[in-house]
């Protein structure tokens, strides 16, 4: 059965975003599908890796993700990314379950 995963950093929305969020305001979401990480890690990540068009299409490395943002903190570099995102992709990584899961939803994406 495995263990369960362990907590992961959730993403804080402020009340413009969580309004914006609950009336699906699509101006506020400019990037229809992101993911930031290791895209060598999975067939399914290198897949993914293949739609990238640099517009609202963004699939690439976490330092993709700090230069598409304009933050310099990874973690934050990857919120950011999520809270501008429609759809957040969590691809198959190295373990059984998902971090990139949990905090594209906390995101709401």
């Amino acid at each position: 059965q495995g263990l369960p995963p362990p907590a992961c950093r959730s993403c804080t929305l402020n009340e413009t975003e969580r309004r914006n969020l609950e009336t699906c305001n699509e101006d506020s979401r400019p990037v229809l599908l992101s993911f930031a990480g290791q895209v060598s890690r999975s067939r399914a990540r290198m897949d993914l890796a293949t739609i990238h068009n640099g517009k609202d299409v963004l699939i690439g490395k976490h330092k993709d993700a700090q230069i598409w943002t304009g933050d310099d903190g990874i973690g934050t570099a990857f919120h950011r990314l999520a809270l501008l995102s429609a759809f957040g992709a969590a691809p198959l990584g190295d373990n059984l379950f998902s971090y990139r899961f949990t905090e594209v939803i906390s995101c709401g994406a």
